[in-house]
């Protein structure tokens, strides 16, 4: 399972376990982010890191391109991303 962010998947663990099942023996969990939350949750999260600099950076730029009057086709920026695998993540299980 993928989460938008750490936190809604460290929730989603709860609610996984609530139903009885367990992670990552029968699903994987990932979040997105990296926070200090993921490496210190009950299990430790497999997560996502991406540089919150480099994306606020690129954020003001396109706002502020905006506000120039800067017109045209919707810009795309793709940012570096890492994966941080912890122990909530396991290889699939075998056909």
């Amino acid at each position: 399972m993928y989460a938008a962010n750490d936190q809604n998947a460290v929730g989603a663990i709860g609610r996984f376990r609530a139903a009885g099942l367990r992670v990552p023996k029968d699903i994987s969990v990932v979040g997105v982010d990296d926070s200090a939350l993921a490496a210190r949750a009950t299990v430790s999260l497999t997560s996502v890191r991406q540089s919150v600099e480099e994306f606020g950076l690129v954020a003001v730029d396109i706002v502020q391109d905006r506000m120039r009057g800067a017109d045209g086709p919707r810009r795309v920026d793709r940012l570096a991303t890492t994966l941080v695998e912890r122990s909530t993540t396991a290889p699939a299980p075998a056909p």
